[in-house]
């Protein structure tokens, strides 16, 4: 598979900056990455402008959807950069701490699944007052670690008012199925948002939501069934297309 190779110290552009537009600051952004020759993770080949959140619905805020980078998953945290401060709480349900780090820093983290995990959609959760958020992050996802190749699920930017974000990974994990399989995430801060010249910023929670193999099997499974009456319908499906 043809792919880009990123070099980890390459800086992502500050978007926020007013002399850099939103493409400009991409193309800058690959042009420095086809410079790289001592290179880490593996990407798409074509690069993507970064995905924007969406609200939580219901069935996330109340836990219908099942969070598995959550330490009562099974999820722990495996490594971080130095200077992250309580990295550990992006797992835990208590909303009263958070991870903090030096915004002008390069922070990074490395979570582990239980087991393997379709990924559908990543959740921020920000809810501290005093200090400023991640703006630009980098999702990355192995089968393994540690390792020297992570695959790109994808690039997200986080609204600086928002406390609750979705991100929805899944719309292209449908056309990669394969690529969304993962144990082990890496996620990397590219920028933040800078509000109120705060020097440090803080994330309370990290969340990932999918399936695992089981129940990803019983939903191709329920498609399949779909698709077939489409095709084949039963007795009981013309019965109730007549009713209709």
């Amino acid at each position: 598979m043809d792919a880009f190779l990123i070099h980890p110290l390459i800086p992502y552009p500050n978007f926020a900056s007013e002399s850099h537009t939103h493409k400009a600051g991409t193309s800058k952004y690959m042009a420095q990455v086809s410079q790289c020759f001592a290179c880490v993770f593996i990407v798409q080949p074509r690069m993507q402008l970064p995905w924007r959140s969406q609200p939580y619905s219901d069935d996330f805020l109340n836990g219908v959807r099942y969070d598995y980078a959550s330490m009562h998953a099974g999820a722990r945290l495996v490594t971080h950069a130095k200077g992250l401060l309580h990295a550990k709480a992006v797992l835990s349900p208590d909303k009263s701490l958070y991870m903090l780090s030096p915004c002008e820093t390069r922070s990074w983290f490395v979570i582990s699944l239980l087991e393997d995990i379709f990924v559908e959609y990543v959740g921020l959760v920000t809810l501290e007052l005093f200090a400023s958020g991640y703006r630009h992050l980098q999702i990355l996802g192995s089968n393994q670690y540690p390792t020297e190749v992570w695959r790109l699920l994808g690039e997200i930017e986080s609204n600086a008012t928002s406390n609750y974000e979705l991100f929805d990974v899944g719309s292209r994990c449908q056309r990669l199925a394969e690529e969304c399989w993962v144990r082990f995430l890496k996620i990397r801060v590219l920028s933040h948002h800078r509000m109120e010249d705060n020097s440090f910023c803080a994330l309370t929670r990290f969340q990932v939501f999918g399936a695992t193999a089981t129940n990803y099997i019983a939903k191709e499974r329920t498609a399949e069934d779909r698709r077939d009456r489409r095709v084949d319908p039963s007795l009981l499906d013309i019965a109730r297309w007549h009713e209709d």
